[in-house]
């Protein structure tokens, strides 16, 4: 047991070494944690964060001017119910609201800008860009800034400041449990909180539960019992899961898995039964 568990904390250690992933070097300043949360919102699944970021420094404006722009809009009271959620979007603020986030009047910026805004309705994603600004502002006006966002929630919660602050991040519409916890590993790395590492939990994922089950480590799959194995045999759980997630969307697929190919293959159950 504890060896395959070495081996899957080692896979996930690889995955998010800065030296191999340059997502995962150290944040350049707070905005660059600020368009994290961006990507966090309004991509699902990305297969190269890093230009990704590059992407969103390069094309939305910096937090303090989009505060700005959101601060006077929200005058307007029906914008103010649509972001509140009391009323639906309308095309038009969709728009308004694209143009509200770039940098620059670049066209080519405003295409681009404006095709995040509009794919990203359907989960909600308009309203958490809103939510996002609140929690950097809320940082801002008590003199930490968002790179010191968990030492804020220790200050201010002290032993329940994870729990607080994956809560709060839920609070953010298109932000669930697992987008939270996904953000949470990158930042514990990009911030230097490495204790964060060993207190976040396994996320709730389908690719996850499934590696965990076919290797014979949990019974149920339920998440209840793989979190309560992460904690008792992996030293960073939420790393133990990058490698998990990793192996359960490139060989332990749902159908036809790659046992052959799978790093895990001489510790798995199924492979082995084959």
């Amino acid at each position: 047991m504890s060896q395959v568990a070495l081996i899957i904390e080692d896979v996930g250690r690889k995955l998010c070494d800065p030296s191999a992933n340059p997502f995962y070097r150290e944040y350049e300043n707070d905005d660059e944690v600020f368009y994290h949360l961006l990507i966090t919102l309004l991509h699902e699944k990305v297969e190269k964060p890093e230009s990704l970021m590059e992407e969103f420094k390069r094309n939305i404006a910096e937090p303090e001017i989009l505060w700005k722009r959101f601060e006077e809009k929200m005058k307007d009271e029906d914008f103010r119910r649509r972001i509140e959620g009391e009323l639906p979007f309308e095309e038009s603020d969709l728009a308004e609201i694209a143009e509200m986030l770039c940098r620059s009047k670049d066209p080519e910026v405003e295409l681009t800008v404006t095709g995040w805004v509009f794919a990203s309705t359907s989960r909600g994603d308009i309203r958490g860009i809103f939510g996002i600004l609140k929690l950097w502002k809320e940082l801002k006006d008590q003199g930490y800034g968002l790179r010191r966002l968990y030492e804020y929630f220790e200050d201010k919660y002290g032993p329940e400041a994870l729990e607080m602050l994956i809560s709060r991040l839920k609070e953010i519409s298109g932000i669930g449990e697992v987008r939270a916890l996904r953000f949470l590993r990158e930042y514990a790395i990009k911030s230097g909180h490495r204790s964060l590492l060993r207190e976040l939990p396994i996320p709730d994922q389908s690719h996850i539960k499934r590696v965990m089950k076919r290797l014979g480590l949990v019974e149920s799959g339920k998440i209840g019992e793989v979190r309560d194995f992460g904690r008792k045999f992996f030293e960073e759980p939420i790393i133990a899961a990058t490698a998990l997630e990793f192996i359960g969307e490139k060989y332990c697929r749902p159908r036809d898995p790659l046992c052959m190919e799978c790093p895990l293959k001489d510790h798995c159950e199924r492979s082995l039964d084959e």
